[in-house]
């Protein structure tokens, strides 16, 4: 971790104007945030969130709570809102799961087919129907950001993700962006829409 520190470091000092012992003290405290006890922090629990002060949980692919249920998916984000509002400033938790194909890591959700399936069908409309069944599934379990879409225009078929991409030329995923809608609704402040992610891009 000391490695990782220092390395942390350099770039804080590069990138953000930090001075070395200033960037050294702020990247020391984030490697102890991502680092409990030795262990990398890769799963969160509840006290973690109280306690790092966590902003927000992602479940990525594949990670679900046991037995993974809709009520399972609700108890376990309710308990993390919980924790989140426990600390200080008492401020709600992101949270966020990867539901690139409906809400796919809860068993029972609806699934829909890879965007470059939906992008074959070139229908906007359907994309932002399926961006709201999306949203009003993700709902019911207290997830309320998405880790999706994927906008990106895949132009290697070499690469191992191109079923991510609605097509091979910008104005494809640029015309499927309307899941964003469906996802995020009118308002983010309507109960059923959650935060969409446009991902993936270099910054």
């Amino acid at each position: 971790t000391d490695t990782t520190a220092t390395e942390l470091a350099d770039v804080l000092a590069r990138e953000h104007g930090l001075s070395f012992p200033a960037a050294h003290g702020v990247a020391a405290r984030l490697v102890k945030l991502m680092f409990d006890q030795g262990r990398p922090l890769t799963t969160a629990s509840p006290a973690d969130v109280t306690n790092y002060r966590l902003g927000s949980i992602l479940s990525g692919g594949g990670s679900a709570p046991s037995p993974n249920t809709p009520t399972a998916w609700a108890d376990m984000i309710h308990r993390f809102q919980d924790a989140a509002l426990a600390t200080p400033l008492g401020i709600p938790l992101l949270y966020g799961t990867d539901a690139i194909l409906g809400h796919n890591n809860v068993v029972g959700a609806t699934i829909f087919p890879h965007n470059i399936g939906l992008g074959a069908t070139r229908d906007p409309d359907l994309v932002r129907r399926i961006g709201r069944a999306t949203a009003e599934e993700m709902v019911g379990t207290g997830a309320l950001w998405n880790f999706a879409p994927c906008l990106c225009v895949a132009r290697n078929d070499r690469w191992g993700r191109t079923y991510e991409s609605f097509g091979e030329t910008p104005e494809r995923p640029s015309q499927m962006a309307t899941i964003i809608d469906g996802l995020q609704g009118s308002s983010l402040g309507d109960p059923t829409s959650v935060l969409a992610t446009a991902k993936h891009y270099l910054a």
